[in-house]
């Protein structure tokens, strides 16, 4: 994955924060996406696929399960990341049908021109700062009749005009002043945030992959506004967002002194067990190109 944010810590740790309960239900929905998007690319036997930013390997590791034969490269600018998929790449005995390379999305060096018959992405384009120059990648190293899949929250649509109140979803009205002070610790120091994460709409990357020159496009957008499930309060409290923002835990440590902390935490906690579900919106494209 691009950027600067703390990728093998964020993969190991914080995504989840260690409850494997929760984690198998997100995964869920993981696989969910990670499957139409491999049916989306249309994958032949003897296929050569690489996956952009393959993070844990969600994409890349089910290509290789439905390839009978080719392979798959990994990509990843993180090396320990790239790394961890490695072994997970090996212990599921695919290593003779994998390679891993260590590139960013934006420039994919080390891949040759015209070596690749499918490219898949998911979740990659919000951390990248220069997003047409991915879609330029993807065009120089696809084949002529190549083809990628590029699935991408569009969080301009959940977030752009969004002002937030309480502590993601959970209002807490008494102590809004101390909620005030831990939400700008959790947005700190996240340019990326802004400019990276809310700065496209599906628009700007369908626009995106036909100045790279694929004349071949095909986009489904579609959007969610309703309720969803509270996670465990552990996960609430000790989990991150992404890899750019701290766990709610730890913006309270840095925000508040040991004894707003104690405050404000046992009102959020209080509030949060009376909490069923939260109000949920959000909107996810996909991309498909075909090289000319």
């Amino acid at each position: 994955m691009s950027g600067d944010g703390d990728w093998p810590r964020w993969f190991s740790t914080s995504r989840f924060a260690g409850d494997r309960k929760w984690a198998d239900h997100a995964r869920q929905l993981l696989h969910a996406q990670r499957d139409a998007l491999l049916e989306l690319a249309r994958l032949k036997p003897g296929d050569s696929v690489i996956d952009v930013g393959c993070g844990d390997g969600l994409l890349g590791i089910q290509a290789l399960v439905l390839l009978e034969t080719g392979c798959v490269t990994f990509c990843d600018d993180s090396p320990e990341v790239l790394e961890a998929c490695r072994r997970s790449v090996s212990g599921l005995g695919f290593g003779d049908r994998a390679r891993f390379v260590r590139a960013s999305a934006e420039r994919l060096q080390v891949i040759g021109n015209g070596s690749v018959d499918v490219a898949v992405a998911r979740c990659i384009l919000l951390y990248v700062r220069d997003k047409k120059a991915v879609f330029r990648n993807l065009h120089r190293v696809l084949r002529s009749g190549g083809r990628f899949v590029v699935g991408e929250p569009i969080n301009s649509f959940g977030f752009g005009e969004h002002v937030e109140r309480g502590i993601r979803g959970i209002e807490v009205p008494p102590l809004e002043g101390l909620a005030g002070k831990v939400r700008s610790v959790l947005h700190s120091g996240q340019d990326a945030w802004r400019e990276q994460m809310l700065c496209f709409d599906e628009r700007d990357l369908q626009d995106a992959a036909r100045e790279a020159g694929f004349d071949t496009l095909t986009m489904s957008y579609e959007t969610y506004e309703g309720f969803s499930a509270l996670p465990p309060w552990e996960v609430f409290l000790h989990s991150a967002a992404n890899p750019y923002t701290p766990s709610l835990a730890e913006a309270v440590r840095q925000a508040l002194t040991p004894a707003e902390g104690q405050v404000f935490l046992a009102a959020l906690k209080s509030t949060f067990s009376r909490t069923v579900r939260i109000r949920r919106r959000f909107a996810w494209c996909t991309l498909v190109g075909e090289r000319p």
